[in-house]
């Protein structure tokens, strides 16, 4: 009888007789722990952050659904935007004047502008003669080839890549 009292956590069997030579023990339960409420408060508070965060999320999606004015606007500016692009598509594909003469002009300006700056820069010729004597300083304690640590520091002079200034492509001529 103790054994079974062992196996059963010290509670105390009571004996039922079940047949001519059958015995069941039965334990009773009542002493059995309960669990506190904070117990319980603490086992279901995941299940409150994740319904919260639930909640949460489905508000934030209902923010990003659009009303019918909405969608209608959208599709309105979409079908403009189609149709600017559909007339371009058209125009390349027709071989038709693709910029406009004022453009053109800005262009041209803007470009004749920037060479001629360009070229007083040049003409001044401090530029170039500031990096060649910088570039000779470095070089004079520099073991090795000039050429090549130019190329690893991926530094172009006009010299090398045979920059002509005499040129215009606007003027279209070239010497």
């Amino acid at each position: 009888m103790v054994g079974i009292q062992t196996a059963a956590g010290m509670a105390k069997p009571k004996k039922a007789r079940g047949g001519e030579a059958n015995w069941i023990y039965m334990i009773k339960q009542d002493g059995s722990q309960t669990v506190s409420p904070t117990d319980l408060e603490v086992l279901d508070q995941p299940f409150v952050d994740l319904k919260a965060e639930k909640d949460r999320l489905s508000e934030e999606q209902a923010q990003y659904v659009l009303t019918n004015e909405q969608i209608q606007r959208d599709l309105a500016t979409l079908a403009k935007d189609n149709a600017k692009c559909t007339e371009r598509l058209e125009s390349f594909q027709s071989d038709r004047k693709q910029i406009s003469d004022e453009e053109r002009k800005e262009v041209e300006m803007y470009f004749v502008k920037t060479r001629k700056e360009w070229k007083t820069r040049k003409a001044k010729d401090c530029t170039g003669r500031q990096f060649d004597d910088m570039w000779g300083a470095i070089m004079e304690g520099y073991p090795g080839n000039p050429k090549s640590l130019k190329e690893k520091l991926w530094i172009e002079t006009d010299k090398a890549v045979g920059v002509d200034l005499s040129w215009h492509p606007l003027e279209g001529h070239h010497p």
